[in-house]
Order: C-alpha cells, then sequence, then structure tokens
C-alpha cells in the first residue's frame, strides 16, 4: 500500500518546524496529501487559546506554502492522544516528535504522548528527533534506510508498513537484532527470511551486523552501527513493554529517546 495521506502533529514546540519541514519534504516526495493536527488538549477555548491556535495555523500554512501537494487542517477535541487516535487512525502515516521534557507551554505535549500514539493510534508513526533542524534537502530525504529486524511479528509490521519508502531509498540495509543464544527461538523469523521478503518485492537490501561497546544495551548498539553507516532513517517494530502499560519495550524504547536519526516505528 502506498503513502497517501499524512498526518503531522502541530504544537507550540520549538521542534515543530523541523516536523514540519520533514512532513512536507516527505509528503511532496511521495506524493501525499498533509493534514496538520492541533490537539486542543481539553483546554479552555479562551482567547489566549485562539491565539495560540493561529499562530500554530499560521506556522502550518507557511510550511506548506508553496509545496505542491494537498493540504488540511484540523483541530483536534479531547486529549492528544485521542485528537490523534480520531484524526490519525485512517492515515497512512504520523509524524511527531521526539519526546522532550524541557519545555513548558499549555500547547506543547507532554513526553507520553508520542508513546501512546505509537502504541494507540494504529498507522505507522514516524518521530522526527530533537536534535534535528529542517528536512534533507535532497528529491527523496530518506536515500539510506536501516530497518531493525528482530524476527518479531512488530519487525515484521514496520518492514512491511515502511516499504513505500524503502522502495524509494538508494540503499538499505538490514540489522538483526535477535538475540544471541544457545537455543534457537523458533518463534523469530530469521534475517534471511526479511531479506528474501524485500527481494521479492523490489528491494535489494544487504544484512550487516551490530557494532557497539560489548556491554552496550541492542538499542545503542543499533544507534551506533546506523551512524556508522551514515543512515538517514531507522524503521524498527515498537512492542509493548511486558513490565509497565504504556510502554515501549525492546530496542525501541531506547530509539525513541535516545536517536539523533528519525525513525519509523509500527506496531
Amino acid at each position: 500500500m502506498e503513502i497517501s495521506a499524512i498526518v503531522v502533529h502541530v504544537d507550540a514546540s520549538t521542534h515543530a518546524t523541523a516536523r514540519l519541514s520533514h512532513a512536507v519534504a516527505l509528503a511532496c516526495a511521495l506524493p501525499a496529501t498533509l493534514v496538520g493536527l492541533l490537539p486542543q488538549r481539553g483546554l479552555t477555548p479562551d482567547a489566549a487559546f485562539f491565539a495560540d491556535c493561529e499562530s500554530s495555523r499560521v506556522a502550518f500554512e507557511t510550511a506548506t506554502a508553496g509545496a505542491p501537494i494537498a493540504v488540511d487542517w484540523r483541530v483536534g477535541e479531547g486529549t492528544s492522544l485521542e485528537a490523534m487516535q480520531c484524526e490519525g487512525r485512517l492515515a497512512d502515516l504520523i509524524i511527531v516528535s521526539q519526546p522532550c521534557a524541557g519545555e513548558a507551554h499549555r500547547l506543547v505535549d507532554t513526553p507520553p504522548f508520542a508513546e501512546g500514539t505509537i502504541l494507540e493510534a494504529g498507522p505507522p508513526v514516524l518521530v522526527i528527533p530533537r536534535t534535528h533542524d529542517a528536512a534533507p534537502t535532497q528529491a527523496w530525504p530518506y536515500p539510506r534506510v536501516m530497518v531493525a529486524w528482530s524476527g518479531t511479528r512488530e519487525s515484521a509490521r514496520a518492514m512491511r508498513d515502511a516499504l513505500p519508502l524503502l522502495r524509494r531509498a538508494q540503499h538499505v540495509a538490514l540489522v538483526c537484532c535477535i538475540p544471541v543464544s544457545r537455543h534457537r527461538h523458533t518463534n523469530l523469523a530469521p534475517a534471511s527470511y526479511a531479506l528474501t521478503w524485500l527481494a521479492r518485492r523490489g528491494v535489494r537490501a544487504c544484512l550487516i551486523g551490530l557494532r557497539g561497546d560489548a556491554h552496550a544495551s541492542p538499542g545503542n548498539a543499533l544507534l551506533a552501527t546506523a551512524r556508522t553507516a551514515r543512515t538517514d532513517l531507522l524503521v524498527c517494530g515498537a512492542p509493548a513493554s511486558d513490565k509497565a502499560v504504556g510502554k515501549l519495550g525492546g530496542i525501541a524504547s531506547t530509539l525513541l529517546e535516545q536517536s539523533t536519526i528519525p525513525a519509523l516505528f509500527a506496531r
């Protein structure tokens, strides 16, 4: 399935400009309709709220001005997560920013928002790092893509959802993140299966091993490997934690918190 509709989260965050930059670049390259969503967050619609809404709408219109794509603007009701669930449920892709706890503004969403969107909204979610200022200027923003393969259902779902992006990439690397064990994980699909699946769909991918310190966590080892390979986009399955309700588990948790590379999550 192609990506024909993208919902981008819009708020008063200092990271909104980078988020919108990536959203516009990707929507133009695909091409796809871009929907800007400002969650109301259950706030009382007073004069200050309407002023904030107007400034966010202007930021969205400024970012999309002159772009050869269809655009739409929406203000979602309820909490931020409820608004994203409603407005983003039938999108093909959702774009949010990496969580940041340091901003204090009533139209800036709290860190659990991104995690909740990944776990509850439904579509794949592209998370733009806090450190990014703007999207790449080349025709296709993510020429070098790395897929984190763990052999799980979520890992397979992420690869399927990322297929439109993988087909447009110049270089695709598959990193096997299945834990080394004396006992074979019979329920986990090996990396060779993933390579075959991609090849049947016209994507040539290379298999590379995790790099990094011997004592590093799998997530940190993946990030080190991605930086070495000059990766533009990471693709990762997003399992829920078996230790805490409403939290990501495994490698996905590390990527969401620490990645300096845009990452697409799916479950």
